[in-house]
């Protein structure tokens, strides 16, 4: 992530955060459209929609036009992403994160980091 300060502005943001979610939480998983708590089950998708749109309305105000996002993420997986497979156990599935698909759809070109 340093190198990158080098070529772009950078802006870190966490939809999940801005969503209202804790800095520690229980680890999330998709699981279709749903993001679910990892040992609960629960549905946690409404933070990550909220949190989504949140970035979006800041992509769309700065007019960004690329994204770097964290890989596996529920949130911001580009090529790989967490999949509930049933309590406590998930698994690592091609896949996008819910922000993703949100920013392709606007147009945001969007590049995966580990």
């Amino acid at each position: 992530v340093k190198s990158l300060y080098e070529e772009y502005i950078l802006l870190p943001v966490c939809p999940e955060i801005l969503s209202g979610l804790s800095v520690k939480r229980e680890p999330c998983s998709r699981k279709e459209n749903k993001i679910l708590e990892n040992t609960s089950g629960i549905d946690r998708t409404h933070f990550f929609i909220k949190g989504a749109k949140r970035i979006l309305k800041i992509v769309q105000e700065l007019k960004i036009k690329k994204a770097f996002l964290k890989e596996k993420s529920p949130s911001c997986g580009v090529n790989m992403v967490h999949f509930f497979i049933e309590k406590n156990k998930t698994e690592l599935r091609k896949g996008k994160g819910i922000l993703t698909e949100i920013l392709i759809k606007e147009g945001v070109e969007v590049k995966g980091i580990e």
